[in-house]
């Protein structure tokens, strides 16, 4: 019954409610604060739409990591410079923990929609998921979430990360294509500035 409503930790939430969990004692916490990336742009960017499409591709970054190492985002951090070198930060909690690049990006563009005045052009995007905790620990889900359509959605990412893995950037999110041969050019050579931030604790 409990699989049926919450997937696979249904069974862990069973095994816990009957006394069974007998997995050894081990670090509770990451050993970070925080995964993310930047990148610097080399020309003013003035549209909403550039932003989200830069904030996915970066999101393509920063969710593999988190993967990698098991670690979920309770919190999305998003910074911005203008082009006269004022930095602008937000941060919100995320509407569940995640590490899916989906998830971390569409929180990171929903952040900035909501904060960004557009007084100025913007030179530099940033996105990082803070709040960290283990991607095996236990978590509380809404009822209203399809537990099995979300494990899907892990499954796939895991899928994309092996293939990205072996032929760098060979999978990636339509949303992510810039318009234009020579747009593509461009977000390819953004790929090789991204910053990354956070390996380092207190980072």
């Amino acid at each position: 019954y409990l699989k049926e409503w919450f997937g696979k930790i249904g069974s862990y939430l069973w095994m816990y409610a009957n006394g069974l969990e007998n997995s050894p004692v081990g670090q509770t916490e990451p050993p970070i604060k925080s995964v993310g990336n930047s990148s610097v742009i080399s020309h003013d960017v003035t549209s909403p739409e550039e932003v989200k499409r830069r904030i996915f591709m970066l999101a393509e970054s920063v969710g593999p990591r988190m993967r990698e190492h098991g670690f979920i985002a309770k919190t999305i951090h998003v910074w911005i410079c203008d082009n006269d070198m004022s930095y602008v930060t937000r941060q919100c909690a995320m509407p569940q923990p995640s590490n899916l690049d989906y998830d971390l990006a569409t929180a990171a563009f929903g952040l900035f929609q909501k904060t960004y005045s557009w007084k100025k052009p913007i030179r530099k995007i940033g996105i990082s998921g803070t709040n960290l905790m283990f991607s095996k620990t236990p978590y509380q889900i809404t009822f209203d979430q399809d537990a099995h359509k979300h494990e899907k959605r892990i499954n796939l990412e895991s899928s994309m990360d092996a293939l990205n893995k072996r032929w760098p950037h060979c999978v990636q999110r339509a949303i992510t294509k810039f318009d234009g041969s020579a747009d593509e050019r461009a977000i390819k050579e953004e790929q090789r500035k991204f910053t990354p931030i956070g390996w380092l604790k207190g980072g």
